[in-house]
């Protein structure tokens, strides 16, 4: 189980408890004036919506940093496997350096070779 999953089973019960005990602590209605209407609501209900817009911003946030820390690491991984590339490339460079310089080492020993 991941720790966000633990977090969630903790934290549940708790909030259910919250929302439990907010409900028989604060019963009593509240008049709230939205859009020119005006709506009779309790406060426990209030405070309950309260707590679920937090828990799904909460959410919404770590979500948010769960999948900036998969882009990271794609282009870490991205990265990485430019970097194994580039490395293949220089020493596939250096390897014809040598050849070529073999090369023109090999054709400067048979003229000399010849003159003697």
């Amino acid at each position: 189980m991941t720790r966000h999953k633990v977090i969630l089973a903790l934290f549940a019960p708790i909030w259910f408890l919250a929302a439990l005990l907010a409900f028989l602590i604060y019963p009593q209605p509240v008049s709230i004036s939205l859009f020119q209407h005006e709506f009779h609501l309790s406060l426990c209900f209030i405070l309950i919506a309260e707590l679920l817009i937090g828990y799904g911003l909460g959410i919404g946030h770590g979500l948010s940093l769960v999948a900036q820390s998969k882009q990271k690491e794609q282009r870490s991984a991205e990265w990485q496997a430019q970097d194994v590339k580039l490395v293949a490339e220089v020493k596939s460079d250096r390897e014809k350096q040598l050849e070529a310089k073999i090369a023109t080492l090999e054709s400067a020993l048979k003229q000399a070779l010849k003159k003697v």
